[in-house]
């Protein structure tokens, strides 16, 4: 039997699927690949850890006072200013060093990070969704404080690795504006019902007083000031989001009513949301509310006490 053997062309197009085979792996070698974080890379242990949140029981989380496998860096630039803009970057690693990218995580509603902003008198709330930088880890984000003093900022974002939302926090001073205001103390007050940019808004509670370790109900509603429903609209992917810091802002717990999978607008009259949540501590909380009415977001704080 004769040997076979190849043509001249055939020996070409062997020699191009063999150098395409080649540059393709040497390609995939050098492309930088970091290290793909597990389960451990988001585990502290001690009995002053920060655990993850379990989604069908939230529950204020005291995240400053424990120990957090995430360590969170604020860049500013320019420095933060009440009444001015800054573009601020921010550094998520792991406690071991690797960084927190955008491949690393999963949407918490619809965003990879949110980010809540609080200032000292708990009196200037803002919820933002940063943008993933150049640099692993980095990611960036506008920042406009309407306050000075020193505010906390914490983020909110789920691990692929865990599918457990995971906070961190960190503090950024801001400096006072040209035109200093003399602001007086806030006095505390108990409010269910707050009028704000002509919507009443209105947060309920199914046990009162509240006192902590028990699940509580709270129910949320809007209305035009001057009478009838309004029908929200999706906002970072839920209908209506509370968010509740304690006075010395040293946690927060962030509750959100997913919208509706159909297109379109459910009106608030037949869509009363209700949040569960516990209290592990005693005191006074400020409990932001967060809706989109006719493309605007609308925010509201209520002030409650929890006993113990």
């Amino acid at each position: 039997m004769s040997g076979f053997t190849f043509s001249r062309g055939q020996w070409r197009q062997v020699g191009l699927i063999s150098a395409g085979a080649a540059l393709l792996l040497l390609g995939l070698h050098l492309v930088p690949r970091g290290p793909r974080l597990t389960h451990m890379d988001f585990v502290v242990g001690g009995p002053g850890a920060l655990q993850f949140c379990d989604a069908q029981n939230p529950k204020f989380l005291p995240v400053v006072s424990r120990t957090s496998p995430v360590a969170m860096t604020l860049d500013p630039s320019p420095p933060p200013t009440e009444g001015g803009a800054s573009e601020i970057t921010l550094t998520l690693k792991t406690e071991s060093g690797k960084p927190i990218g955008p491949d690393e995580l999963i949407p918490t509603s619809t965003r990879k990070v949110i980010l809540l902003a609080i200032d000292p008198s708990l009196e200037d709330f803002q919820a933002m969704t940063p943008e993933a930088g150049t640099r692993p880890g980095e990611w960036q984000f506008p920042f406009s404080p309407r306050r000075s003093g020193t505010y906390r900022i914490f983020a909110d974002f789920t691990p692929a690795a865990t599918g457990l939302e995971m906070y961190a926090s960190a503090d950024l001073n801001v400096a006072p504006g040209a035109a200093q205001r003399a602001i007086a103390p806030a006095v505390w007050k108990t409010s269910w019902i707050v009028e704000q940019e002509g919507y009443r808004l209105t947060l309920k509670s199914a046990s009162n007083p509240i006192h902590v370790r028990d699940s509580v109900e709270l129910r949320f509603a809007v209305e035009s000031s001057r009478g009838g429903q309004v029908s929200p609209e999706p906002l970072d992917g839920s209908l209506a989001t509370l968010v509740a810091f304690d006075e010395a802002r040293t946690g927060f717990v962030n509750l959100h009513a997913d919208a509706p999978m159909a297109e379109g607008s459910m009106p608030m009259g037949n869509f009363a949301p209700t949040f569960m949540v516990t209290f592990s501590d005693p005191g006074r909380y400020v409990v932001w509310s967060r809706v989109n009415v006719g493309g605007r977001e609308i925010t509201a704080p209520f002030r409650i006490e929890v006993l113990p």
